[in-house]
């Protein structure tokens, strides 16, 4: 039996996996001591069976050789030389009995040595399983720190990278606070330069009014102005607060926003720490199930050999029985045998037997002789007349022959008697012997089985105590899972709370502001109202005015008519020219006031149009720009969210997948109709292995029936050889066919494997891109029902403001209209002072006065409209100035906010793309994981399975090698299936 390993098979696939350097280490020197091995090691020769070796019916211990009879010595064996060959027997006698004991000893002793020997492969096989035990926890400790230095590692640059995502997100908020100082800061500037501007104005139209307002009228003007004056302080005042407030509430968001964002990260970082130890410890009760198994399976195969053990020491004590009856036969036999022939020898000596003799007596101690391997003599009766005629010849009287044959019989009679007594007391002492040695059989059996009993003992103590670990383990991992649930809902919760007291307070901001915005518009109404209500005051004033001068005109011609009647004609028509001079002017005055007043009305309208469109636009930009800050938050959220349940289903559900299920169920039927067939061929085995201990039983009984047959025997046992080859040549083929079965179902394994793998990534990447579109489909809809929602808010919110500012508009024209009638009545009555002083004057000093006190009034008016035409168009130019900047501004804001939208979906879809690169590659890398860790199953098995072979091949003969191997090739078996 030759064994020829190539050293392809020790080779692994180094493109798939690492290779480790001791495993290398360890496959060089076992590809040495395989290839020095010579070629019939493991041969079973004919000496390694006990039973062929010491049987009793064996020739090889024996100490008489049978030796052809002579004819020319027989005549000797009655003379002198008598005494020498009863030597000659009694020490054929004492060499057999000698050979029988030594046999015996030397039986025992090799059973004792093959116990010793067993009991050293146990102990060195008990010490070969705990180093094996000792390195596989060293490795398993190694892999757990090796997969914990990945975790960290990965969790380190995704913590770096949020790190990254932070502090660009605090950059972006600190550039966004530095833009809104700056508006702030513009606005402060541009409420100061207006403030300048409106004190300038106030300085100037009080100079005016002092200079014009001298009645009643202009002093309740003033009073009025000053109010005005205070109310829009207080609005300035109101603003610069509102300002404030906002400055402080985006400062307080954008550290809120941060400490978010910090808490995300730790509940992140403390997930991923949670998933790494639900990793650690399914994995340690994985690697815990698989020791039992071992554990198991090892004990199921020390109690098998025990068995076998048990049986053979049965059989070979049935055997050692066996032989020790026949020997006490054989000696009983030779005992007697010697006697007779004593007896025969003596008789025929003296001739007192001499007639007596027939030919079933020479028959009979001829077949004696031949069994003790004697010289067979032919006793004749040629030499009975010799012996006769001798004792005739003889000059002996009778008394002296009956003398001597007494003597003789006496001496005989004491030697049986010596020989009984020797007889009996060696039974005696065998007995003992027996006694003894049944004993100290006994004493061990009952020594090994308190052993096998304490190990087992042991190991069901040792069991228990890792079920119970398992048990504990599995308890806490419970108990972890449940205060990691309920931490986690507590979190949730407290989250939930705090985001809804956010939403709360954020919703009760946005109503103050809100309010804070009706207010500013309310007021800004009321000033438009104020103004409009001015301009009307100064329309009636104005047509009241006009009304005044036609009645002033009209008295004035009755009046001159009358006085033309008195006086002579001269000064008739003298007056009568003055008169229509005055009328004219007056008229020309009238109606460039109008045109002024109402150029200034329009004016007025365009500017408060103006105004209130810029205060709409100011709070719908405002409004639009909180609800879409709010809503991409929201859009944030909601996308982390689904980002992270559809990670968390794909890696729940990519266990629980029907395909993967059922692959590895056809893969455990495939394995158990493996382990049919291996049963199978192994119930052949056994049942070849019976039938081979039947047909050596029966050898045994026909070589015990036939003990005379050596040639028989020797054929035999060539055929018992032959037949012994051809078995392990048949057993040799079976283990090639099961070996090449077993590679081709590992290669066809692998290979399934490895496709059903592939299907499965491919699978649920298809499963991911569907939820990934189904998830974006939801946020589209959801963006779509946010943008409808924000049209309606903002349409609620334009109607809502058009009304007010129609309701205030309403109420500014009609006190505007009630100030301008009481300006108009105010400078009519002016006017009317000024046409009666200049009446009283132009009637004392004449024509001539009254055309300078016209030009002068006519100068004035000019100089006055002149003046308010000019402030009117500065004050337009920096109102339309500061509206074109404001929607410069809005214009700038508008894009900003666009830019940044359009680089947070740009960030979102780099987040998904990078969240779909992550997992693919976590995917990778678990699946090169785990086929680099049954591979390094695969090798460390398979060599330590060879090096047990090559140690166990001069030790255990072939039953052994084939029950091992098929073992060993069963573990491997499973060690694949799991």
């Amino acid at each position: 039996m030759s064994i020829d390993f190539d050293s392809a098979a020790l080779q692994t696939q180094h493109e798939e996996e690492e290779y480790d350097q001791e495993d290398f280490a360890r496959e060089q020197e076992l590809h040495k001591l395989l290839t020095d091995l010579p070629d019939d090691m493991l041969e079973d020769s004919r000496d390694s069976s006990p039973e062929l070796e010491y049987s009793p019916c064996s020739n090889k211990n024996t100490g008489t050789s049978y030796n052809p009879h002579q004819p020319a010595h027989q005549p000797k064996m009655f003379n002198s030389q008598t005494t020498h060959q009863e030597g000659h027997f009694d020490d054929l006698q004492r060499e057999f009995l000698d050979s029988m004991q030594t046999a015996d000893r030397e039986q025992l002793a090799q059973l004792q040595i093959l116990y010793k020997a067993q009991q050293k492969q146990i102990e060195d096989l008990e010490g070969k399983l705990e180093d094996s035990q000792r390195t596989a926890r060293y490795i398993e400790h190694q892999l757990a720190i090796v997969k914990e230095k990945d975790g960290l590692a990965i969790s380190l640059k995704e913590s770096s990278r949020l790190v990254q995502e932070a502090k660009e997100r605090e950059v972006q908020m600190q550039h966004k606070m530095k833009t809104l100082e700056q508006q702030v800061q513009v606005l402060n500037e541009r409420d100061q330069e207006k403030q300048k501007v409106a004190e300038a104005a106030v300085d100037s139209m009080k100079q005016q009014m002092l200079e014009l307002c001298r009645s009643d009228t202009l002093s309740r003007a003033r009073e009025q102005h000053d109010r005005d004056l205070a109310i829009i302080k207080e609005q300035h005042e109101a603003a610069l607060l509102a300002l404030h407030q906002k400055l402080d509430a985006t400062s307080q968001a954008l550290n809120e926003q941060r400490l978010r964002e910090q808490v995300k990260q730790l509940e992140h970082q403390r997930e991923e720490e949670q998933l790494e130890r639900a990793r650690l410890v399914n994995a340690l009760t994985q690697r815990l199930e698989e020791s039992q198994q071992q554990c198991a399976k090892l004990l199921q195969t020390s109690v098998q050999e025990m068995s076998q053990m048990q049986i053979k020491l049965q059989q070979a004590q049935s055997a050692k029985a066996l032989s020790e009856d026949m020997n006490k036969v054989l000696q009983e036999d030779l005992a007697d045998l010697k006697e007779q022939i004593t007896l025969y020898e003596s008789a025929v000596k003296h001739g007192v037997i001499a007639f007596e003799l027939n030919i079933d007596s020479e028959n009979q101690l001829s077949e004696s002789c031949m069994d003790l391997g004697l010289k067979k003599t032919n006793k004749k009766n040629g030499i009975i007349h010799t012996a006769l005629a001798h004792l005739s010849d003889s000059k002996l009287p009778e008394e002296e022959a009956l003398q001597l044959l007494r003597v003789e019989m006496q001496r005989c009679l004491g030697s049986l008697k010596g020989k009984r007594q020797k007889i009996g007391q060696l039974q005696e002492e065998l007995q003992h012997c027996k006694s003894r040695v049944l004993e100290k059989k006994n004493k061990e059996l009952k020594e090994n089985e308190e052993k096998v009993r304490s190990a087992n003992s042991e190991l069901c103590t040792k069991m228990r105590e890792m079920i119970q670990e398992l048990d504990q383990e599995k308890q806490e991992a419970a108990e972890f899972e449940r205060i990691h649930q309920q931490y986690r809902d507590d979190v949730v919760n407290r989250v939930r709370t705090e985001l809804m007291l956010e939403h709360d307070a954020q919703i009760e901001q946005l109503t103050a502001q809100h309010q804070q915005l009706v207010q500013q518009l309310t007021q800004l109404s009321e000033a438009s109202d104020k103004v409009l209500a001015v301009q009307e005051c100064y329309i009636s004033v104005c047509q009241e005015k006009d009304m005044l001068e036609n009645r002033i005109c009209n008295s004035e011609t009755e009046e001159a008519e009358e006085a033309r009647q008195e006086k002579h004609r001269e000064t008739a028509e003298a007056t009568c020219q003055t008169d229509e001079i005055e009328a004219s002017s007056v008229t020309v005055i009238a109606e460039e006031l109008d045109s002024r007043l109402s150029a200034q009305k329009q004016q007025l309208q365009l500017e408060a149009d103006q105004v209130r469109c810029k205060a709409v636009e100011e709070a719908r930009k405002q409004t639009q720009r909180e609800l879409h800050k709010k809503h991409l938050e929201d859009m944030a959220k909601q996308v982390e969210g689904a980002v992270t349940r559809a990670y968390n289903r794909w890696t729940e559900d990519l266990t629980s997948l029907p395909e993967y299920q059922a692959s590895l169920q056809t893969e455990k039927e495939k394995w158990e109709e493996l382990q049919k067939k291996h049963t199978e061929q192994r119930q052949v085995s056994q049942a070849l292995r019976e039938a081979e201990e039947q047909w050596n039983k029966r050898h045994k009984n026909q070589l015990e029936a036939q003990s005379s047959g050596a040639l028989q025997v020797e054929e035999l046992q060539e055929e018992v050889v032959i037949l012994q080859s051809q078995l392990e040549q048949v057993r040799r083929e079976q283990a090639a066919l099961l070996k090449a079965e077993l590679a081709g179902a590992r290669a066809a394994w692998n290979r399934d494997k490895q496709q059903e793998i592939s299907i499965i990534q491919v699978r649920s990447e298809q499963d991911y891109q569907t939820k990934l579109q189904e998830e974006r489909k939801k946020l589209e809809q959801a963006l779509q029902d946010a943008d409808l929602q924000k049209k309606e808010l903002l349409l609620q919110m334009e109607a809502k403001l058009q009304q007010t500012v129609r309701v205030r508009e309403e109420e500014w024209r009609h006190q505007h209209a009630e100030k301008l009638a009481e300006i108009q009545g105010q400078l009519l009555r002016d006017f009317s002072r000024d046409l009666q002083g200049t009446e009283d004057t132009r009637k004392t000093s004449g024509s001539s006065s009254e055309g300078t006190i016209a030009r002068m009034v006519q100068i004035s008016c000019r100089d006055i409209v002149n003046q308010a035409v000019s402030q009117a168009k500065k004050d337009w130019k920096k109102r339309s100035s500061d509206q074109l900047q404001n929607l410069q501004q809005g214009l700038e804001e508008m894009k900003q906010q666009y830019l940044m939208t359009v680089e947070k979906i740009r960030d979102m879809m780099r987040y998904l793309q990078e969240s779909r690169e992550r997992a693919a590659e976590m995917i990778r890398i678990e699946v090169q994981r785990e086929r680099q860790h049954t591979a390094r199953k695969m090798r460390h098995y398979y060599l330590t399975c060879l090096q047990e072979l090559l140690e166990d091949s001069g030790k255990t003969t072939a039953e052994k090698k084939i029950m091992n191997a098929a073992r060993k090739l069963a573990a491997m078996a499973k060690v694949l299936e799991t």
